[in-house]
């Protein structure tokens, strides 16, 4: 979304190298925000829906199935852009 609202505001040619360098930043900075948000929901959803909590607002059946689906969020993200910037 930023690097679709960089486009259209700066209509600049995309052979400009300033104009390249600016959309791989705005890319890098989704990249990571995305990465961040997906890393910050799969571990919230791990700790409110931890089987060992003994308060239940929704059944058993699907807490367990919200706290593996945290885990599986976690190992499914695409990590590549963490590790490349680093």
């Amino acid at each position: 979304m930023i690097c679709y609202y960089y486009k259209l505001k700066n209509k600049q040619d995309p052979n400009n190298p300033v104009y390249k360098k600016n959309l791989a930043i705005n890319t890098n900075i989704k990249n990571q925000l995305e990465l961040s948000y997906t890393f910050l929901m799969s571990i919230l959803m791990i700790i409110l829906f931890n089987p060992m909590n003994k308060h239940f607002v929704i059944d058993s059946n699907m807490k367990m199935l919200l706290f593996i689906f945290g885990f599986v969020t976690l190992f499914t993200m695409d990590w590549s852009n963490f590790i490349a910037n680093e």
